[in-house]
Order: C-alpha cells, then structure tokens, then sequence
C-alpha cells in the first residue's frame, strides 16, 4: 500500500476505535441510492410527533381521480382538516433532504382509473392535472396506485400511459407505481382472465415500482398465517421471495424493485390452545378476525397472556393469548431487519417501502429498525445483524 493510503487508512482506524463507527442514524444522505420509504394517509393529520429522518421518500396518499373530467384531485379533508397543501413542509421539518410523492388511487379507486386511461383525451387530463397539481404543491414525484387493473386491456392502457406519462414530466418528477405482488394479475384464475403487467414500460418510463409484498393470508381465511411471510413453506408461491422472483423472472430490473413492508398485523380467534402455530383453526365470526396496526401490538404485548413466537421458516413473529385466545401475525424490529437484508443484499433491490409510517410506534421503532440496515455511511450492515 503506498505511504499516502496507508497513513490515510491508519487515520481511518483510529478514529473508528477512539470514537467507535459512525451511529445509525437517523438521517439519510442526500442523495442515497437506497430507497427507504413509506406511505402517509391523508386521515393521519396528527403531525405532532411527525418524523421523517428514517426515510429518503415518503409518499402521501392518497389523491383521486375525478370520475367526469379525470383530472387529479387532491385528497379530501379528515375530519375537517387537511394537511395536504403543506405536506412537504412539514415532512423537511424533520428531514431536509427526504422526497415526497403525491400518490394517487389507492384501494377502491379502480373505476375512474380504467376509463381515463382508455382514451387519449382523458389520458392527457389525468396526466397534465397530476403534475400541475405536484408542482403547485411542492411534491418531487408522483405515484400510480391503480388496484387493480381489471382486463388486459386495462394493462395495455397502462402501457400507453406511463409512456405519455413520462414523456410529459420528463425528468421534472420522478414517477412510481404501487403494484399487485406478482407480475399476473390474478395468477390463480384460467389464463384467458389473467392480467400481465407491462413490464416493458415499466422499466423504460417509471423510476421504480413499490411491489405490496402484504396481505398474503387475512379474514377471508379460517386457519392463522402470516401475511408477510418471506417464505412459505406450505403456500410458496405466495410468499415475498416468491413474489420478487416472479417479477424479476419477468424481466423487470432489480433495480425497479422497491419492495413492500408492512407495519400492522392479522388477527384471529383461535378455537383451542390446542393448536397455537402458524395454520391453527379460529373461530369463523368475523368479529374476532382484525387488523391490528404496530403500534397496538406493542400495548397488547404488554398486557398478560401473551406468548411470543420468532417463526424461523416464514422470517415473521407471531403472538397468542393464553386467555383471550387472540392470535396474531406481525413483522417487529428483528424479522423487519431480515427482510431489509433480503431485499437489498442478497436480491439487491432498488429499496424497501412501508404501509404505513403512521402505524409506527410513538419511538418509531420499526422505521428505525429498517433504518439501521441501510446506513451506508461505511457498511449497509454494520449495525444490522450479521449476514448468514
């Protein structure tokens, strides 16, 4: 080693022993390639305790469509407040350097989607009031969370949209869209009624995808799951490793990929103690099937009753009251580090997303947990748990 570098590297290593590595932080760099990011709902207008330095975007969703003239509305006001005009104010409160979205749809907003996409004229509306409606507002991108496209026509609409998209906005704003986890739309059906994304222009005119790597097992079931598992031994093919697979087999880059956390949990009753694991039977009344978020979990663990399970074969926790019999399926910080090390090590992944950063505990546990594997500052790992 030449005596320039060599003293330079002593340099290095004392102060990383004098002083210790560099703390996770907290705040990105400006500028990361690694896209930590998550969704803020326009009903969360609690801002009080509002923190973004564990993200480098953060989308805020959601605006619509509106049915007549397809243009992009902003988000309706909750409960008489709205946060949506100084949204990107308030996000650089905590985080000067982190990007904000303006996501558009969500769950339900399938109609308008499908009849502005499908004509030309009602293309260009949704796609010039989208960025008007971005820059008025300071937002530096915009997402696309059509659930779900309904026919294959519907897929090559979209094709044709993003690429007017882009060639609209340019490089003024980055562009994303919020997707289904595998690349067919429903993969299950006969083939004749599925529905194949267009990864091409995917690939070509949006900076990325955020894959919804959630949701995999839930009410309409009667038997417990985990609805983020990362593997599944007895359902693979409907897992998180399944679902990246399946869409990088497709053809879409890596690079495109930005893959789904989630920060809630499914409920269920079970019938007996009899059987508390991963598949056990519950009790079918709805009513005691839930969705409870991180930040619910965390009180209900603190009560007594509760058994905690790391499940090794899935990458997820789970948890079961000796007396209520509620059983639970959840990501906390150890199995969320897991998958941030699968998407951005091992796949090498564009970046994690989250829905939703409001679900988060008061201490912004699990965000700090997906923040602590992606200080690159020197090691993506330093401070994460030591790879396998």
């Amino acid at each position: 080693m030449p005596p320039t570098l060599l003293s330079s590297f002593l340099v290095l290593m004392t102060v990383l022993l004098v002083h210790g590595p560099e703390p996770v932080t907290s705040k990105p760099h400006c500028g990361s390639k690694i896209v930590k990011s998550g969704y803020w709902p326009y009903w969360a207008t609690d801002t009080s305790n509002l923190n973004f330095e564990f993200q480098t975007h953060v989308f805020f969703a959601f605006a619509q469509i509106d049915p007549v003239t397809y243009e992009v509305v902003p988000p309706p006001p909750s409960d008489g407040v709205s946060i949506f005009p100084t949204f990107t104010k308030l996000a650089r409160k905590s985080n000067k350097c982190v990007k904000t979205l303006l996501s558009i749809g969500g769950g339900g907003s399938m109609s308008p989607f499908s009849a502005m996409a499908s004509s030309a004229a009602n293309r260009k509306a949704f796609i010039q009031s989208s960025i008007q409606l971005a820059l008025n507002n300071s937002f530096d991108g915009l997402d696309l969370d059509w659930e779900f496209p309904d026919t294959q026509v519907d897929m090559d609409n979209l094709a044709i949209l993003l690429k007017e998209w882009r060639a609209e906005a340019q490089k003024k704003l980055l562009l994303t869209a919020a997707v289904y986890f595998r690349n067919i739309l429903y993969f299950w059906q006969p083939a004749d009624q599925q529905r194949r994304y267009p990864i091409a222009s995917i690939n070509k005119n949006l900076d990325w995808i955020n894959v919804m790597c959630f949701d995999y097992r839930g009410s309409w079931e009667s038997n417990t799951g985990e609805h983020t598992a990362l593997y599944d031994p007895n359902l693979p093919v409907v897992s998180t490793d399944d679902a990246v697979t399946d869409w990088i087999t497709a053809g879409l880059y890596p690079h495109k990929l930005v893959m789904g956390l989630a920060f809630y949990g499914k409920q269920w009753t079970l019938q007996s103690l009899a059987n508390t694991g991963i598949g056990a039977p519950t009790q079918t009344d709805i009513s005691s099937k839930y969705t409870p978020v991180w930040s619910e979990i965390v009180v209900y663990l603190q009560n007594d009753g509760w058994t905690t399970v790391l499940d090794d074969a899935t990458v997820s926790m789970y948890s079961y009251n000796t007396q209520s019999l509620q059983w639970v399926g959840y990501d906390n910080e150890v199995t969320i580090k897991k998958k941030v090390e699968y998407a951005i090590r091992i796949k090498k992944l564009k970046g994690v997303f989250v829905w939703s950063l409001n679900h988060d505990d008061s201490n912004w546990s699990l965000a700090r947990a997906v923040a602590s594997c992606l200080n690159t500052t020197f090691s993506p790992w330093m401070s994460c748990s030591k790879p396998p």
